[in-house]
C-alpha cells in the first residue's frame, strides 16, 4: 500500500467517527405544573463514539434565560404564578461536523382556571331548594384546592361535599342575584378568578310595557308583533281575544317573543303575550283592530286594492317558482286583457312584489306592471315565505309560500 492510499484510508476512518447527529429529541412532558420539578433528557442517533456535550437552556415567555446546564439531562422547577409558556433548548457539539439543536415549547398549567357553575337560573320565593355544582378544569389536577363561594344577601345557603352548595329563596325579594365561585389553592391559600352566575328570583318581568306592531291590520294579512325582552329567557305564548266572538288569528309561530300570525276575520280585541318561568308568569296586552278590507273609490273602478298574485308551484319542490298575476275575470278593465281598457290615468299603478322569510327578512323584491303579469324562475331555499303585493295607494295582499 503506497503512502497516498494509506492517507486516503485514514481520512475515511476519521470522518466516520465524527459524523454529526442527524436528529435530536427532547424527552419530557410538554404540560407541567408550577412548583414541581421535572427532568428532561436528550436522545440522538450519532454513531461510532461521542459527538460531544449536551448543552441545555430554558427560556421564559419574555425570552429570558432562566436555566442553563450541561450533561445528559436537566432538572427544572417551574415557578409560580403559572399561566406562562417556556421554551427548552438542547444542543450537541464537540466533533468535526457534530452540531444540532432541538427546541420544544412547554406550557405551565394555570391554577387560575375559573370553575363553571351548574344549576338552575330561576329560584322561586319560598320554593324548593336547588343544588349548585362547581366544575373545575382538569388543569387544576396540579393542585390541592377547594371552592370559595360568594352568596348574595337574600339567598339561603348550605354547604355540601365536593364544593357543592344548596340555595333557596325563602323570603327573597324578586330580582336578579349573582352567585360567585372561585378556586382556593392549598396550602398557599392563593385564589383564582371569580366565576359568576345570574339567578333570577320570582316570576319574569318585562323590560318595557309595549308590544311592537301595527294597531290596525287588514283581514288576511300576515303581521309581525314583538314583545319586549323579559328577564331570564322565559317561554312566550301569544293569544288574541275578541269580546263576544270566536274569531281569532292564525298563529304561524308561538313560544317566541316575536309573533307571526294572520288575521282571519275583522273585529276589535286584545293581543296578549305571556312570559312564563318556573315561578309564574306575566302578561302584556295590545289593542288591535282588524279591518274588513279595502276598496276603490274616487271614480277609479280599479280601486286601490293590490292585484292578486299567485306562486306556482306552491309548495315548490325544487326551489323555483313563477309569480303570476291572476285575472279577476273577463272584462276586468284593470288586468290588461279580456275587456275594454281604462284610461292610463285611472289604471292600476305598478306594484312591488316582496317575499319575506318567517323572520321578517326581505328575500326578494321586484316591481311588476299589471299588464306584465309574470315573473319566472324565482329561486328560493327550502322554508316558509310570505308574498306581499301592494302599492303606495292601497293596502297589501299576502300569500303563504312553502318551498320543500
Amino acid at each position: 500500500m503506497n503512502m497516498k492510499t494509506l492517507l486516503f484510508t485514514l481520512i475515511i476512518i476519521i470522518e466516520s467517527t465524527v459524523v454529526s447527529a442527524s436528529w435530536l429529541s427532547i424527552s419530557g412532558p410538554s404540560e407541567v405544573c408550577p412548583r414541581q420539578e421535572y427532568t428532561y433528557t436528550l436522545d440522538s442517533d450519532f454513531f461510532f463514539g461521542s459527538c460531544g456535550t449536551y448543552i441545555w437552556a430554558i427560556y421564559d415567555s419574555n425570552g429570558n434565560q432562566v436555566e442553563y446546564g450541561a450533561g445528559p439531562n436537566i432538572k427544572f422547577t417551574f415557578p409560580a404564578p403559572a399561566n406562562k409558556t417556556y421554551k427548552i433548548q438542547a444542543s450537541i457539539s464537540g466533533g468535526i461536523g457534530c452540531y444540532n439543536t432541538e427546541t420544544r415549547t412547554l406550557n405551565v398549567l394555570t391554577k387560575y382556571s375559573k370553575p363553571s357553575i351548574g344549576g338552575v337560573s330561576v329560584l322561586c320565593p319560598g320554593g324548593q331548594s336547588k343544588v349548585y355544582t362547581p366544575t373545575v378544569s382538569a388543569t387544576l389536577d396540579c393542585f390541592h384546592w377547594e371552592i370559595d363561594w360568594k352568596i348574595p344577601q337574600g339567598l339561603s345557603v348550605s354547604y355540601g361535599s365536593n364544593g357543592k352548595v344548596t340555595l333557596s329563596a325563602p323570603n327573597s325579594a324578586s330580582g336578579k342575584y349573582t352567585v360567585s365561585a372561585r378556586c382556593k389553592i392549598l396550602p398557599s391559600n392563593e385564589y383564582g378568578d371569580w366565576t359568576h352566575k345570574s339567578v333570577w328570583v320570582g316570576s319574569p318581568e318585562f323590560g318595557t310595557n309595549s308590544i311592537q306592531g301595527d294597531d290596525e291590520v287588514n283581514v288576511g294579512n300576515f303581521e309581525y308583533y314583538t314583545a319586549p325582552s323579559a328577564t331570564n329567557n322565559p317561554s312566550y305564548n301569544w293569544t288574541y281575544t275578541y269580546p263576544g266572538s270566536s274569531c281569532s288569528w292564525k298563529i304561524l309561530n308561538n313560544n317566541s317573543k316575536k309573533l307571526y300570525a294572520q288575521a282571519e276575520c275583522d273585529g276589535q280585541g286584545w293581543l296578549t303575550v305571556t312570559a312564563s318561568n318556573a315561578c309564574g308568569s306575566v302578561s302584556l296586552d295590545k289593542y288591535v283592530e282588524i279591518l274588513g278590507g279595502s276598496g276603490g273609490g274616487g271614480g277609479n273602478p280599479c280601486g286601490t286594492a293590490p292585484m292578486m298574485v299567485k306562486a306556482f308551484p306552491n309548495p315548490s319542490k325544487d326551489g323555483f317558482i313563477t309569480l303570476k298575476k291572476i285575472d279577476d275575470g273577463p272584462g276586468d278593465p284593470c288586468d290588461g286583457g279580456g275587456g275594454p281598457e281604462m284610461p292610463a290615468s285611472i289604471e292600476q299603478p305598478d306594484e312591488e312584489i316582496k317575499i319575506y322569510d318567517f323572520n321578517g327578512a326581505l328575500i326578494f323584491s321586484r316591481k311588476i306592471s299589471p299588464k306584465d303579469g309574470t315573473i319566472e324562475n324565482v329561486n328560493l331555499k327550502s322554508g316558509n315565505y310570505i308574498i306581499k303585493t301592494g302599492h303606495d295607494a292601497g293596502s297589501v295582499k299576502q300569500e303563504l309560500l312553502i318551498v320543500e
